[in-house]
């Protein structure tokens, strides 16, 4: 049985330089990938082949230097490591999956021509807020849908040690037990 103390607490990230690390990860990596399926296909990448973020990311990628990339991969160490520490006194970190309610169809666009890279990277921690982190530190993490806002599903992310998906589990399994959602479906309207 998992205990019940709660302690309102969360890791420190530096959230700046965690978002500057964040874009030149996803550049550099988009732009790898851009590369080699450019190798692969025999055809060079085109600006109105890919939706505009894409392309900014890949043209961003592009220009980084080595030192970025080995800045950023320092910062999401320290990133990593300031999570392990924190969770040397925590068992499970409970967030919000999103910031918001869910938004409507089209509010985030990735083929939006006045989003930069970095602009294409802040909407897109604008909503994966809490949720990002733990893709780049390694924590497992899972959503569940705890919730429902106009008939729309909320989530709410369980956080646990690195390797400790047991506790996840658990804690799943307990809180679908007092409150099931295998019969919950969002309402659509045509």
């Amino acid at each position: 049985e998992l205990g019940h103390t709660v302690v309102h607490a969360s890791p420190e990230i530096p959230y700046s330089a965690y978002e500057l690390a964040t874009l030149r990860l996803w550049a550099a990596s988009m732009s790898a990938s851009i590369v080699d399926i450019s190798n692969a296909s025999n055809r060079q990448p085109e600006e109105e082949l890919l939706e505009s973020t894409t392309w900014a990311m890949y043209q961003y990628g592009l220009q980084m230097s080595a030192h970025d990339l080995l800045d950023a991969l320092a910062t999401m160490n320290h990133v990593t490591r300031g999570v392990g520490c924190f969770f040397e006194n925590y068992d499970v970190l409970v967030t919000p999956t999103t910031p918001t309610p869910p938004a409507l169809l089209g509010i985030y666009d990735a083929n939006n021509p006045n989003l930069d890279a970095l602009g294409a990277m802040q909407q897109l921690l604008s909503f994966a807020t809490f949720t990002a982190p733990f893709n780049m530190t390694g924590q497992p993490a899972m959503s569940l849908p705890l919730h429902e806002h106009e008939g729309l599903p909320i989530g709410v992310q369980l956080v646990s040690r690195f390797g400790d998906e047991a506790t996840l589990f658990q804690l799943a399994g307990q809180l679908e037990d007092a409150s099931p959602w295998i019969q919950r479906r969002p309402q659509i309207s045509l």
